[in-house]
């Protein structure tokens, strides 16, 4: 058949709500046609995709050879020369994120293991995380705290720096967050005894809430947003997610109406980040079917403008499995975990069982993928480096090993939000 009949044909095949896959034998690489005259209209381009047509009709990735694509667009196929793909295939190109074992040395260290997690920066732009049960500086190995320190159940699962020696440190299975003071020591040890941090509760436990999981804090650095998950077969919005803000000045800790995350569709919380002007709080949701994701989104809600409480209907800011096959590539599987924001609004989302990091321009409405090199699960990011741009993130799968931690860096053009809070807040 002639290529151009072919185009014709299949020109109308799209989804209602994801793009889907053309399967076509890739013996048309390269558009073979007896009129001369259409010959010009193949260039050197090279696209990933399942198969020529695929790559060449959603404008995917630039690619030079097969290695250059991701896992499930694996082949690297001669394009159509069309300005206008080509620009938007530029533009949404995935960026490669490198191993930072010389940056994070101790990211791979036992005392973390596969439950690293809550990746934090300091104020000198270094970085630390939290395993089951402690909290390493990942430049050091300095034992920050012990689960023992604070009569904790053992599951850490995030980290914030509120100055050079006081952070926050969640506790999933106990309910709560501690208050953490760390002495100033010039110790680089990595048996550094966790037990010289002073220790207390930020607030006192509610029965209701379910873990928490992530949270962030304002630049004031006294306003704490938090999210929380049951994990389940199957989920259900409003139920199995939570939200609650915490005011440190006035000890007020509110839930946020599950009621309103129900009627939003927000199943299970992970990713939070507040927008860089402090109006705005980001939240991820994932929906479980079957212990598959259903669907998986990143929700917006307003911050009102003196108690900082959300107000109003969340909205929905991204879809993201739509907008992943839309960058040709397979959501299936993938569960968003972490999120950050940078100065400029750009939100980025760590893509747990995807190996990749998901960023969403909120001006341009361009989402575009970082590809990890070793880590396939990760579970956390975070902004730091010495102008803050570095972008490391953090989790498990390294290179295959499901038991092991390790972490990926990419240095980009913004630094992070809460980094530059923390810098700004003089407590540093």
């Amino acid at each position: 058949m002639h290529w151009q009949h072919l185009l014709w044909l299949t020109a109308g095949i799209t989804a209602s709500t994801s793009i889907q896959k053309h399967k076509f034998d890739r013996d048309i690489q390269q558009p073979q046609t007896d009129d001369t005259t259409t010959t010009s209209y193949v260039s050197s381009i090279k696209r990933c995709g399942t198969d020529w047509l695929e790559a060449n009709e959603n404008c995917h990735f630039i690619c030079q050879t097969d290695q250059d694509c991701l896992e499930d667009y694996s082949k690297c196929w001669r394009d159509l020369s069309n300005d206008a793909c080509t620009a938007t295939a530029a533009r949404i190109a995935p960026s490669i994120a490198n191993p930072a074992t010389a940056i994070v040395p101790f990211a791979s260290s036992l005392d973390l293991g596969a439950s690293i997690e809550g990746i934090s920066v300091t104020c000198d732009g270094n970085f630390a995380a939290v395993g089951a049960s402690k909290v390493l500086r990942l430049d050091t190995g300095q034992i920050l705290l012990a689960g023992s320190s604070a009569s904790s159940q053992g599951q850490f699962a995030s980290s914030y720096f509120l100055g050079r020696n006081l952070m926050l440190v969640g506790d999933a299975l106990a309910h709560l967050i501690y208050i953490v003071e760390i002495p100033a020591t010039t110790s680089t040890a990595q048996t550094t005894p966790a037990d010289v941090s002073t220790v207390q509760t930020l607030f006192p436990l509610d029965p209701r809430m379910l873990q928490p999981n992530d949270f962030t804090v304002d630049k004031t650095m006294t306003r704490v947003y938090m999210t929380g998950q049951n994990y389940t077969a199957t989920t259900t919005a409003g139920i199995h997610g939570d939200l609650w803000y915490y005011n440190m000045v006035t000890a007020n800790l509110i839930q946020i109406s599950p009621m309103i995350l129900g009627q939003a569709g927000i199943h299970r919380t992970n990713g939070i980040d507040l927008s860089p002007d402090g109006k705005s709080l980001y939240v991820t949701s994932a929906q479980n079917l079957d212990y598959n994701i259903a669907s998986a989104k990143i929700f917006r809600f307003d911050l009102d403008a003196r108690t900082k409480s959300t107000i109003g209907k969340p909205v929905v800011v991204v879809d993201l499995g739509k907008e992943l096959w839309g960058l040709g590539v397979d959501p299936t599987g993938m569960d968003p975990d972490g999120l950050k924001c940078d100065v400029k609004g750009n939100l980025y989302v760590a893509m747990n069982g995807g190996g990749i990091v998901f960023r969403w321009d909120p001006v341009a409405l361009v989402g575009s993928v970082i590809r990890l090199s070793t880590v396939m699960n990760p579970s956390n990011l975070q902004f730091g480096g010495v102008d803050g741009k570095r972008l490391v993130v953090v989790g498990r799968g390294c290179r295959g090993d499901f038991t092991a931690s390790c972490a990926d860096f990419v240095d980009l053009e913004a630094p992070g939000r809460g980094y530059s809070d923390l810098k700004k807040s003089g407590r540093c």
